[in-house]
């Protein structure tokens, strides 16, 4: 029985906390597909665009612990999934394949596509308080030549 693993997020600033969190991931299936966030994902919900879709697939592409990169633009990874499953997994895979979501602990209490997939895995985090993308790019503005 293989394990496709699925991530989603938008890995704007690609850092130590995501190469953590996706080698987690691979360690626990056999094919991890990452879910990017678009572009236009990441306007809607007032947030910058520090690094274009094709640049975030590239670089994860380059990842070892990740075999395929695709992107969403609905507000949630749902209609992607359902699609996925209905259309891709067990042709590319086999019937008895499972597919495996992981999240991040904040979404303990409502992680997305529940009813889509076999399991829910919950990522631990690397260290909340530095590997954020969001405070690497604060510190990179306010204290520039600064080293952790």
């Amino acid at each position: 029985m293989l394990r496709i693993g699925l991530k989603c997020g938008k890995f704007q600033i690609y850092h130590a906390g995501h190469a953590y969190c996706l080698a987690f991931c691979k360690s626990r299936c056999d094919y991890l597909i990452i879910l990017l966030n678009s572009d236009n994902y990441i306007l809607r919900h007032k947030e910058r665009i520090i690094a274009s879709l094709d640049d975030r697939k590239a670089v994860l592409k380059s990842v070892r612990f990740v075999n395929e990169v695709n992107s969403f633009d609905e507000d949630t990874e749902d209609t992607w999934i359902a699609y996925f499953k209905k259309n891709d997994l067990y042709r590319r895979f086999g019937r008895d394949a499972k597919l495996v979501m992981f999240h991040s602990p904040e979404k303990h209490d409502n992680p997305p596509a529940e009813k889509l997939v076999d399991e829910i895995i919950f990522v631990p985090f690397l260290n909340k308080k530095t590997n954020s993308s969001n405070k690497i790019l604060r510190k990179a503005k306010d204290r520039p030549n600064e080293v952790d």
